[in-house]
């Protein structure tokens, strides 16, 4: 614990801590503009993807709206898939239960 205190009490350590957040200061200053552009990037994106797939979501929305013969066939399709996932899950937790 003295040799904490003694390190920390030091002019030398005072003098490397400045010099090394001057750096870490400098570089990123260096660096933010190329961060910034890439997270602008990466965001837009994102937004791309996002609006299309609202726009996908609404026109099959729209399609099942129009016709109904789709709709039931969207609901078998959906009942099927709960129907999958919970014999999935009654499947893993026999696999916990009982390992080979």
């Amino acid at each position: 614990m003295q040799e904490i205190s003694d390190t920390v009490s030091s002019a030398t350590w005072w003098f490397s801590t400045v010099v090394v957040a001057f750096l870490i200061n400098m570089i990123s200053s260096y660096t933010k503009p190329g961060t910034d552009r890439l997270l602008s990037r990466l965001s837009e994106r994102w937004r791309q993807r996002s609006s299309a797939s609202a726009a996908k979501f609404a026109a099959e929305v729209q399609r099942l709206v129009v016709n109904t013969h789709a709709l039931a066939d969207a609901a078998q399709q959906e009942a099927r898939y709960r129907l999958d996932a919970i014999y999935m899950m009654a499947l893993s937790m026999f696999l916990l239960l009982f390992p080979f």
